[in-house]
């Protein structure tokens, strides 16, 4: 039989070789090897989609055992380990696949240090995981509970708010992977229009088009970001030039940004300007290219030209 866990735990495609039963297995498994009745483990995930089926299946199998599941929710792999090592938990699990594809999943076991397991550990737990139905359960007033620790994120936040404080950072330039990882995406309309006194206007993806270049048309377009995060900001179906950027927009762009472009990173609290000619006549749409925040309203339909046959508004 081969091993269950691999480089970076247990991974699979999410409900046909990776189940539920399994991550139930597991959670029984932690509990009775890493925590014991009585103790305590931390479990995260990603922002997949069977994250829930499998953080509710290894809750199941923990609290089974008379061990306390607190769950903080989505987060980034880093901030369950701080988690794991810093709070009074026995062990934590992480349920994520990385950068495989979104149909996988993964688990993945931290001891109370926030670390991955030794191999010897990994191989115990594996024991374990086989026969975890034969393992004796608790009394039902001594189950364990399923508690929420999403406030538990502000202590992360904190600490590498701080870390970073510490870090002579000047003229450092960061490349940020979001992959399938977890970003903190906008929770209201954050694109729209901006008003006569500078201030913005936010809309929703069902509001009116505010944007209807002519066929054909060039036209400059200043996309003022004011929010505290880096938004990549695309526009379907158009070439640009980057013309400027910086708190008024006159600020060269980077070396980098030379040449035709389909996508424009707006840093925070400045204005970037785009300079593109509109000679696709149709409905398209400009958005932010971080998935957690174009499916959270930073999405915005334009037209090119007038109405077509079979568009929104024909």
């Amino acid at each position: 039989m081969p091993r269950l866990f691999g480089t970076d735990g247990i991974r699979g495609v999410a409900n046909v070789d990776l189940k539920p039963t399994l991550a139930y297995a597991l959670g029984r498994a932690t509990a009775h090897r890493l925590v014991g009745p009585g103790g305590a483990m931390i479990v995260g995930q990603d922002t997949r989609r069977s994250g829930d089926m499998f953080v509710a299946a290894i809750a199941a199998g923990a609290t089974s055992l008379g061990v306390d599941v607190h769950r903080v929710g989505v987060v980034p792999t880093p901030a369950l380990a701080f988690l794991a090592g810093t709070g009074p938990f026995a062990a934590g699990i992480m349920v994520s696949a990385s950068h495989n594809p979104a149909e996988d999943n993964g688990l993945k076991v931290l001891d109370a240090a926030g670390l991955k397991l030794d191999d010897d550990v990994e191989d115990e737990l594996e024991r374990v995981i086989w026969t975890a139905d034969e393992l004796d359960g608790v009394p039902a007033d001594r189950l364990g509970l399923l508690i929420d620790a999403g406030h538990l994120l502000a202590e992360y936040l904190a600490h590498r708010t701080a870390l970073a404080g510490r870090v002579p950072a000047a003229g450092l330039h960061i490349v940020l992977d979001c992959a399938t990882g977890e970003v903190f995406g906008p929770t209201s309309a954050l694109l729209g229009t901006l008003n006569p006194d500078g201030t913005g206007n936010p809309l929703l993806w069902s509001d009116l088009i505010t944007e209807n270049p002519a066929l054909g048309a060039t036209e400059e377009w200043e996309i003022h970001n004011f929010t505290v995060d880096a938004h990549p900001i695309h526009v379907h179906l158009v070439k640009f030039k980057v013309l400027g950027r910086g708190a008024d927009g006159t600020q060269a762009p980077e070396a980098w940004e030379a040449g035709f472009k389909d996508t424009v990173i707006a840093y925070p609290g400045e204005i970037t300007r785009i300079k593109a000619t509109y000679d696709l006549p149709g409905f398209y749409v400009w958005h932010c290219h971080i998935v957690e925040h174009e499916d959270n309203e930073m999405m915005r339909p334009y037209r090119i030209g007038p109405v077509q046959p079979g568009q929104p508004g024909a």
